[in-house]
């Protein structure tokens, strides 16, 4: 009986262990850093855009929508250096709403009617990095050992890389777009 005893007392201290242990590695993945590479002369371009469809000549409910992009894009945008996963994650999905969910919007508000499968196929890159940080963020309770030191070395260029590629993307998608309601 007092053997059954310590195996029943051995068996709920692994299980406290491993749940502290799963509960620390959850929380060091969701706040580990992404590596952001920013556009040189991102605010200039962006000011540009907010110009380009102030000159619009479109409907109301039109330039709502492409402003609405804009702000999307603002408000995940982020200066070089690091950001947390955490918080990436927060701004790409704060609303539960996707690049190519503004893409869809802004293409019915204005009426675009032209063929848009070369402007769609850029915002549907622009949700691929997002997107794997996004799943990266949800699958950090997977309990795994990692080689911290070479994981971050090469994570860095392709964090960087899909950072700036993604928001190159972005606004590439929003200047096609108001080219062709121009």
């Amino acid at each position: 009986m007092q053997r059954i005893k310590y195996v029943l007392l051995g068996i709920f201290i692994c299980i406290v262990t491993l749940t502290i242990l799963f509960m620390i590695n959850i929380f060091i993945k969701r706040n580990s850093d992404i590596n952001v590479k920013d556009i040189s002369s991102y605010s200039k371009v962006i000011t540009k855009l907010n110009d380009d469809i102030n000159a619009l000549d479109t409907s109301e409910e039109c330039q709502e929508a492409l402003f609405s992009m804009v702000d999307r894009i603002n408000a995940t945008h982020f200066s070089d250096g690091t950001v947390s996963l955490r918080e990436y994650v927060s701004s790409y999905y704060a609303e539960d709403l996707k690049f190519t969910d503004y893409y869809e919007r802004v293409v019915n508000q204005c009426s675009i009617e032209d063929d848009t499968d070369e402007i769609y196929v850029k915002a549907l890159s622009a949700t691929v990095f997002p997107e794997e940080q996004y799943n990266r963020y949800q699958l950090s309770h997977e309990f795994t050992i990692e080689d911290f030191y070479n994981r971050n070395n090469l994570r860095k260029s392709h964090e960087q890389t899909g950072t700036y590629t993604t928001k190159s993307w972005e606004i590439m998608v929003l200047r096609d777009l108001i080219e062709v309601i121009k």
